[in-house]
């Protein structure tokens, strides 16, 4: 028997305000392992820690529903 899938959800995001507008920089994702991780999407060393505006995100699945 094969070994279980890993999967992921992405729990937080951190993003950049600029000139032209909000950048993501990196997302969090929770592993069903327990482990997260983050996925950079810049390099980490160009970013100043405090200009990042973290912003959790809602794992909730939307029913289709929109308003």
């Amino acid at each position: 028997m094969p070994p279980p899938r890993c999967t992921a959800q992405p729990i937080a995001e951190g993003c950049l305000k600029t000139s032209a507008g909000m950048k993501l920089v990196w997302r969090e994702f929770r592993w069903n392992t327990g482990k997260t991780n983050k996925m950079w999407f810049v390099d980490p060393e160009d970013v100043n820690d405090g200009e990042i505006e973290v912003r959790p995100l809602d794992n909730s699945k939307s029913t289709g529903n929109r308003t």
